[in-house]
């Protein structure tokens, strides 16, 4: 079993017996600015600082492959709770985030209506 990655209890694990993997990483930093009006001149800029990263990602989670989508939506949407997580993401300790959202899209469900297939996009801030 390989672990590609973790965020607080929830562990990314390629296996012979179960795949729940992240894709579609985007990490963003960006700077804050101060914005000064200036009468008759353009407004000045003045630096403030870095802003807090955002990372967002997508996890595909199909029953098919051995994790349950509606375990693994249960668990994700419990962290929703304010409370700071460690990051890493393959080898790449990136510190502690928060779990803004989660985007649930439930795709294919069984003959009791139970998700099958279900994609999760998960939208952190940096703490």
């Amino acid at each position: 079993m390989a672990v590609t990655g973790m965020f607080g209890r929830v562990g990314f694990i390629a296996s012979d017996s179960a795949v729940f993997t992240y894709r579609d990483v985007s990490i963003k930093k960006s700077a804050r600015f101060a914005k000064h009006d200036v009468l008759y001149r353009k407004p000045v800029l003045e630096y403030i600082g870095p802003e807090s990263r955002t990372v967002s990602f997508s996890v595909q989670v199909h029953a098919s492959l051995g994790v349950p989508p509606i375990l693994a939506t249960q668990l994700l949407r419990s962290m929703v709770d304010g409370k700071a997580y460690r990051l890493q993401l393959g080898p790449d300790y990136l510190g502690k985030f928060v779990l803004e959202s989660v985007d649930e899209s439930p795709r294919h469900h069984n003959g009791r209506g139970v998700p099958q297939f279900t994609e999760l996009k998960l939208s952190l801030k940096e703490a």
